[in-house]
């Protein structure tokens, strides 16, 4: 694509914020985009949006900030069956044991969104930690695209930290089980001011990675050549 100069606009994850995780590609990438001058964007909803450009946006109103929670919780009940297999819905926990090793049960981008975020705020994190545990069904629950087992994993859990001398100032908590009681996503930034913002039902995220990646078009092709984050690119907007 870079030959034929197009620009490229992507929904790889890993590619939100590849720098800390994947130096080595991202300066190929970069190079590539700069030799032919075009421009890449890694984005979507999360990551590139909801747990990091958003709470980033959020923070340009702060005068201190001490340390930022980001919280996305969803009923994965109306989501599509490959993101509920994702999650490792229906699963029993050997099973679920088993697809986390090889990698493929899990969000991905957490440790990008804080990556990202900490960017974004000027943060030089000494380490970043992510852990993932399964979301277990405590009754027997039956929805359209599956039946779960009381004792098997409805969902995924995943809490990742942000440390700077031992303390945690960013955290990521991200939960998706099937049978959720309550969907939201919320950001909470302790500072001048201290304050919380909440999308309550919070954001459907198939539609809302379409929606960003169709949106992002005009700014990634106004962008220098380069391979860029949310934060490099001219603040994109709903095209009518």
């Amino acid at each position: 694509m870079a030959k034929h100069g197009i620009s490229i606009v992507s929904t790889c994850e890993e590619l939100s914020y590849p720098w800390e995780e994947n130096p080595k590609i991202s300066e190929r990438i970069d190079a590539i985009c700069k030799k032919y001058n075009i421009a890449c964007l890694g984005t979507g909803v999360n990551p590139g949006f909801l747990m990091d450009y958003l709470p980033s946006v959020l923070s340009s109103v702060c005068k201190n900030i001490e340390s930022i929670k980001v919280e996305r919780i969803q009923d994965a009940s109306p989501r599509r069956v490959p993101f509920q297999q994702k999650i490792g819905a229906g699963l029993d926990l050997e099973a679920f044991k088993k697809k986390e090793l090889t990698g493929t049960l899990r969000h991905v981008g957490l440790k990008e969104s804080v990556y990202f975020l900490a960017q974004s705020i000027g943060l030089k994190l000494d380490e970043v930690t992510e852990d993932l545990k399964p979301v277990i069904a405590e009754d027997n629950i039956n929805v359209t695209s599956m039946n779960i087992k009381k004792g098997n994993a409805r969902g995924v859990e995943q809490i990742s930290h942000g440390y700077v001398n031992g303390t945690s100032k960013i955290e990521m908590h991200f939960k998706a089980a099937i049978g959720e009681p309550r969907s939201f996503d919320r950001v909470t930034i302790k500072g001048v001011p201290s304050f919380v913002s909440e999308i309550d039902t919070g954001i459907n995220g198939d539609i809302a990675t379409c929606a960003i990646t169709i949106n992002s078009v005009k700014s990634i092709l106004k962008a220098p050549s380069g391979l860029h984050t949310m934060a490099t690119i001219a603040v994109p907007g709903y095209i009518n």
